[in-house]
């Protein structure tokens, strides 16, 4: 986590606001990861599947993080770090067919500025935003699908395919279709390795049938089946108490 003081000199050349922006996010970040240091950085591998059109796997990255928080926040920054990365070196943007706006940020030396711009700069390609936002959602639901039926988590697989294209209508469907797919595979065999859980012992129908016949048992006359039972249970017969009775 020391390497997150790293870009602070560099971020300060270009902008002062810049710089005490990304001090304040360094130190949030810090707090958000404190319980999970070792993977505080996961986010960093959106830089590596950017360029290659697959940040649709950036859920499964994030599996390794603790916590649906820190999951949709690792999946959502490396997604936001790799549409920066494209956006400084003049590539396309990911899940974009256009290059970056420009980020007038060089001359803000106040940290709401740069803020202000940042977020102009998103809202200039929604697509980078909302795709974020749902990869972030996918990663925070993945662990509480996998706990789920096949049934369900081809139902989640299908809803993050039909959300990510609908999402990005403009690139090509081949790395989306790729990476939900993925997502699907890795449900899949994180929900074969759970451990099976006990079946719900008081699940509705069998409540059901266990009342209808209690009360059965009750109105069916001399006691119904239950009464004997319950009379040998207590260590007292019937027939032995009355044989009793008349030898005295």
């Amino acid at each position: 986590m020391p390497a997150l003081a790293v870009p602070l000199f560099p971020l300060g050349n270009v902008s002062y606001g810049l710089a005490v922006l990304y001090a304040i996010f360094a130190v949030g970040w810090l707090v958000l990861m404190w319980g999970d240091a070792r993977r505080g950085l996961l986010f960093c591998t959106g830089l590596v599947l950017g360029p290659v059109g697959l940040l649709g796997l950036m859920p499964i990255v994030a599996l390794q993080a603790r916590g649906f928080l820190r999951r949709a926040a690792q999946t959502a920054a490396g997604v936001l770090l790799a549409g920066a990365a494209a956006g400084i070196h003049g590539r396309l943007l990911p899940f974009t067919a256009s290059g970056a706006p420009p980020l007038p940020i060089g001359e803000s030396e106040h940290p709401l500025a740069v803020l202000e711009a940042i977020w102009q700069w998103l809202l200039a390609a929604p697509e980078l935003g909302v795709e974020g936002a749902i990869l972030a959602l996918t990663a925070a639901a993945l662990p509480l699908v996998a706990r789920g039926s096949d049934l369900t988590i081809a139902a989640f697989a299908a809803s993050v395919i039909a959300s990510t294209m609908l999402a990005a209508p403009a690139v090509s469907a081949f790395p989306l279709l790729v990476s939900s797919w993925a997502v699907y595979l890795a449900l899949t065999v994180i929900s074969r390795r759970l451990p099976e859980r006990a079946p719900r012992k008081h699940i509705l129908g069998a409540l059901v049938a266990q009342t209808r016949m209690h009360f059965l048992d009750r109105v069916k006359p001399a006691g119904g089946p239950r009464w004997p039972r319950a009379a040998n249970r207590a260590g007292t017969r019937p027939q032995q108490r009355f044989r009793g009775a008349g030898a005295g």
